[in-house]
């Protein structure tokens, strides 16, 4: 019997401001400290994932001299400590996506790239850009799962909505028939808020209650400080209230997946 394929998570939101990059590198850093070998990716051009955990992000050493051959994925690949390997990107991608709009099998280019290292790792992380254009196309064509980070306001459902419909529209096309939505959770959680608690129901409706965590991230300050000094909320913060509760949302992820 072959080896397993990683689950490979795109972590997917055209809306910005729902923590969807310091969710990657805390769940990331969270699988890792659970043993688990994974790899977290850096696919949007503003570098956030990249910069916010101490990149040097001149370094041409990323994810867009890999598209153009320049590097083998191994190649640009750096340990952050054991367990725990990222690729980088800066606003270099952003110009690579009109070459890569005008390629052949352009939807193809992430999935065939990760293949050449999927085997090394039980995890893979793919942090999205804010939008659903051709790389975060060629994310959800790569990926098996797909996590929706929500932030608990008003019109939290119109991302989801629309991550949803891309799915869709992606295994119709036959680009990726087995992707799914694994789950939603809620960033920037307050228990108390009327508004926090209308979309919590709002999005069960929508997806039911398998598909929305049960572990929501709640308002801390030390996750946004940990990403101004290039850290994970781990390292930066291990008992803060941001650290436990990514941990106690992977949990519930690896549970879930397997």
């Amino acid at each position: 019997m072959g080896k397993q394929q990683p689950f490979i998570l795109a972590f997917a939101n055209r809306k910005g401001g729902v923590a969807k990059t310091t969710s990657v590198a805390s769940m990331g850093a969270c699988l890792a400290r659970l043993g688990y070998r994974t790899l977290i990716m850096d696919l949007d051009s503003q570098g956030n994932l990249s910069n916010g955990l101490g990149f040097d992000m001149s370094d041409d050493r990323n994810i867009t001299s890999v598209f153009r051959k320049n590097y083998k994925l191994e190649d640009i690949i750096i340990s952050l400590e054991e367990n725990l390997h990222m690729t980088s990107s800066n606003d270099s991608l952003a110009d690579y996506e009109t070459e890569l709009n005008a390629s052949l099998g352009r939807e193809f280019k992430l999935k065939k790239t990760i293949e050449e290292v999927e085997d090394r790792y039980d995890f893979i992380l793919l942090d999205c850009p804010p939008s659903l254009g051709i790389i975060t196309v060629n994310a959800l064509v790569a990926a098996n799962k797909v996590i929706v980070p929500l932030h608990a306001q008003k019109y939290s459902l119109d991302g989801l909505k629309k991550v949803i419909s891309i799915i869709e529209e992606i295994k119709e096309a036959g680009a990726n028939q087995t992707l799914n939505l694994a789950g939603a959770f809620f960033t920037q959680y307050n228990s108390r808020a009327v508004l926090s608690q209308e979309a919590v129901n709002q999005v069960r409706d929508l997806i039911g209650e398998q598909k929305l965590m049960t572990t929501n991230i709640r308002q801390n300050i030390s996750l946004a400080e940990s990403v101004e000094i290039g850290q994970h909320i781990l390292d930066y913060a291990p008992t803060s209230n941001g650290a436990t509760d990514y941990m106690k949302l992977t949990e519930e992820l690896v549970k879930n997946l397997n």
